[in-house]
């Protein structure tokens, strides 16, 4: 019994140690994307995030979808905490959700060397891994 509850226990430790999100890097240029190419409309899906971290500041730039086009943005008011959490805002076009254009949306997550996190409008989580800056907009699965 011994035996069996410290195998558990290092498995634990292991899994607990690997769930932690390597921080964000201080500077660099950073993008974040779960955009993907719809297969049969052709239509983009998705949002990315490309994040720039110089001494002293820090700027983004969002794509989204939403309806009709991809339509991209610079982030406003772009703010990152030492412990990864994120906040910015920016102009959308179109706002499906209040069905109204030249809307500012704020969101909020978290940022780590891995992806950005964040809670959608709809109350489910949004992940975007962390991707090459030249690496192409994959077809959707």
């Amino acid at each position: 019994m011994g035996i069996r509850k410290l195998v558990l226990g290092v498995v634990l430790l292991g899994v607990s140690l690997s769930a932690q999100a390597t921080p964000l890097p201080r500077y660099g240029l950073f993008v974040y994307s779960n955009l993907c190419w719809e297969k049969e409309s052709g239509d983009a899906d998705g949002e990315r995030l490309i994040l720039v971290r110089v001494p002293g500041s820090a700027s983004a730039r969002i794509s989204y979808t939403g309806e009709g086009p991809l339509d991209e943005a610079s982030a406003e008011d772009v703010r990152i905490a030492k412990d990864g959490r994120i906040s910015l805002r920016y102009l959308r076009q179109y706002d499906p959700v209040t069905d109204r254009s030249n809307v500012y949306v704020t969101m909020t997550g978290r940022v780590s060397a891995e992806a950005f996190e964040r809670i959608g409008r709809d109350g489910n989580t949004v992940r975007m891994p962390r991707v090459r800056a030249d690496e192409e907009i994959p077809v959707c699965r």
